[in-house]
């Protein structure tokens, strides 16, 4: 098995139909049985297939112990998709790399300064070798040239019933009721149940967030929406909606005994 045969129609492209090539592939360390893995959905990106079986697992027996019985759930970003949606748009001048490698120095260290030029001019190297270039984040990639960070698991979970146990929390807690005026139980802009609601009447599915990130030393990022999933966004920002779509990867338990 080679990247060729696993990069042969249908192309892998982003929203912006460029085309992810062999040399992206080897940039970021992926194989062509990764490749294989992820068309088949036997493993997210990041994962062999052993390693995904387990995180879906062990999910859905925290899914179980959380007496949840209607729900949806499904990985997002470019774990998902290889590419990360079009508000992350892959930096290809200096400009934009300079701006890149400072908010990375910041979050990772805490300082704010400008990088040395021996750097942006590594990284401009780099790109230069890699052309002709996506316009999205491939998965992985910032980390890669040194300017960002792993990249996560996005999980997206739907379910009704954490939605009325969250509502009951606000109407029986003081505190709770509180809550709202500084972290709504719906976030307005993305239709997410709130995590400081959804942390104390959820027990196990929490402790599986922080478990995993822990192992896969990347963040797992679990947000909850009402059963419905997130709101269609429309135009001007059609492309950043996460509504439900047939196309998503959609995370089932594993079949005991199967590979």
């Amino acid at each position: 098995m080679d990247l060729v045969t696993q990069l042969a129609p249908p192309q892998i492209k982003d929203d912006c139909m460029k085309v992810l090539t062999i040399d992206h592939l080897k940039f970021v360390g992926r194989s062509a049985q990764d490749v294989a893995d992820w068309r088949a959905r036997r493993a997210a990106l990041g994962m062999k297939p052993a390693l995904y079986r387990d995180f879906c697992n062990e999910l859905f027996q925290a899914v179980k112990k959380d007496g949840l019985e209607d729900f949806d759930i499904r990985l997002k970003g470019s774990a998902a998709c290889i590419f990360s949606g079009p508000h992350k748009q892959l930096p290809s001048s200096q400009d934009e790399i300079k701006k890149e490698l400072v908010k990375h120095i910041y979050d990772t260290t805490g300082i704010s300064y400008d990088p040395p030029m021996e750097k942006l001019e590594i990284v401009m190297g780099i790109l230069e070798e890699l052309k002709p270039l996506p316009m999205r984040r491939p998965f992985d990639f910032m980390f890669k040239l040194g300017i960002g960070e792993l990249s996560d698991y996005d999980v997206q979970l739907s379910s009704d019933q954490v939605l009325k146990r969250c509502k009951g929390l606000v109407e029986k807690e003081p505190k709770y009721k509180e809550h709202q005026k500084l972290a709504p139980l719906i976030n307005s802009n993305y239709g997410f149940i709130s995590d400081v609601y959804v942390r104390n009447v959820l027990a196990y599915i929490p402790l599986w967030e922080d478990k995993w990130s822990e192992k896969l030393q990347r963040d797992v990022n679990l947000k909850v929406f009402p059963r419905k999933g997130p709101p269609e966004v429309t135009s001007p920002n059609k492309a950043l909606s996460s509504h439900l779509q047939d196309h998503d990867w959609i995370l089932t338990a594993p079949i005991k005994g199967e590979d």
